[in-house]
């Protein structure tokens, strides 16, 4: 599975989503690092997760990992964690694939030190011949973001190749209420050290006692081609701010000229 299309549309959807209880929140750290298993402690305090819904695994200590990696060090021994637990109850869907049918965990947060990238590898024998049917750009696409997985990790039989149909897509309601079993959301706390990834932690935490302030900087490409639908979005963003009052300079960095 390559990619879930529009994974969440998580921006527009924080903005106006239901809170997710502490309980229904686990979160997954690297059991190889010591500062990811102290970012997850952190992280749990922080946010009133209980340490029973801590998940450490060894897992490679490089971002990019093979498909191989994924399925035996991250995926499965997750899954038997989630069932193991009793987060998941499995059952079968229509076409009799096995998939959870109730979960208690909604928010998957994955700690610095989890891998991210699953490398690109050969199509084997047996996917080649669904392979000619896709797209060009999708024939020999069966790398992933590793957290685009791990949302759909409970359902087995899952497609390497390709999009996947995100289930969430266009559904008018908070992620904790859409009752998708089946599918997790999935978050992570990353940054170029773990001091950055506390401080992010932190400044959440206040921003949201005491309201968000400061100045909001779109960077927009202005190189026509496929970009001019990005730049669109951004400038709309740009206009909605201002009718809300927030201060929003837009432009090509780093000489922004527009200001809202």
């Amino acid at each position: 599975m390559k990619t879930i299309t529009a994974l969440l549309l998580f921006t527009a959807a924080v903005l106006r989503a239901a809170p997710i209880a502490p309980e229904s929140v686990a979160i997954l750290y690297n059991s190889n690092i010591k500062e990811s298993k102290d970012l997850a402690d952190f992280y749990a305090s922080m946010r009133k997760i209980p340490t029973a819904n801590l998940i450490g695994l060894k897992l490679s200590a490089k971002g990019e990992i093979s498909r191989q990696e994924y399925t035996t060090t991250l995926r499965d021994p997750l899954r038997d964690t989630f069932v193991k637990r009793g987060w998941w109850k499995l059952g079968q869907n229509p076409q009799s694939v096995r998939l959870p049918v109730s979960s208690k965990i909604k928010l998957l947060v994955c700690m610095r030190g989890v891998p991210y990238k699953i490398k690109r590898h050969p199509i084997p024998p047996e996917q080649a011949e669904k392979s000619r049917k896709l797209p060009k750009h999708f024939a020999a696409a069966n790398e992933a973001s590793v957290d685009s997985e791990l949302a759909m990790s409970g359902v087995g039989r899952l497609t390497e190749l390709g999009p996947v149909n995100n289930p969430y897509y266009k559904k008018d309601i908070a992620f904790s209420k859409a009752n998708i079993p089946y599918m997790l959301l999935v978050g992570r706390i990353d940054a170029p050290d773990f001091t950055i990834c506390k401080r992010m932690i932190g400044d959440a935490i206040a921003t949201e006692a005491r309201g968000l302030w400061g100045i909001c900087y779109l960077d927009l490409a202005k190189k026509g081609g496929g970009y001019t639908a990005g730049d669109q979005w951004l400038q709309n963003i740009a206009k909605m701010n201002s009718t809300a009052g927030i201060p929003t300079v837009a432009g090509t960095p780093p000489t922004r000229t527009a200001r809202c």
